[in-house]
């Protein structure tokens, strides 16, 4: 949440000439409602099981670049099942960049109505109980606050192609 995967994700994939899918908006629009409106009527909950199961039917598709939620990564078969058929980057900007675009953002449901205290303090321990997963990752990418998109962009995708070359 607020690490940047859309905008990276997409500049990569127009770069790599790509498909590019946010999972968010894949189900935005297979369900016909916004991320807060399925927040709202199914909780949580509901919304991560909608997740499950537009990821399970995203990972059969191939030759795109596909942008996952931060709370996608449930446990680690679910890590081990992304990592078998593609390669997961982690995109982690330094946590106060992360602060600075979610806290205060009344369009994301995990932060909407708290306080700026209570969103940072919910958001860090959040970050926290998530980062063991994210670690497993294949790339873990630093983009640089000072780093414009493109410049990130070409950055995550020199990260893409050094993996692929020494995977293969």
């Amino acid at each position: 949440m607020g690490a940047g995967k859309s905008k990276l994700g997409r500049l990569a994939a127009t770069e790599l000439a790509l498909d590019f899918v946010d999972l968010d908006q894949f189900m935005v629009a297979r369900e016909g409602r916004t991320i807060a409106e399925i927040f709202d009527t199914d909780g949580e909950s509901g919304f991560r099981a909608l997740e499950s199961r537009y990821l399970d039917e995203c990972l059969g598709q191939h030759n795109r670049i596909l942008s996952l939620g931060g709370g996608a990564l449930t446990d680690t078969a679910r890590v081990d099942r992304i990592k078998a058929s593609n390669i997961l980057v982690w995109i982690d900007p330094p946590f106060e960049v992360i602060l600075q675009r979610v806290v205060g953002d009344e369009r994301r449901p995990l932060v909407r109505g708290r306080t700026p205290e209570e969103a940072t303090r919910f958001l860090t321990e959040l970050h926290a109980r998530r980062e063991p997963l994210y670690a497993l990752s294949h790339i873990h990418f630093r983009p640089r606050p000072d780093w414009l998109p493109a410049e990130s962009a070409r950055n995550l995708i020199h990260h893409i192609r050094q993996h692929i070359r020494h995977a293969g």
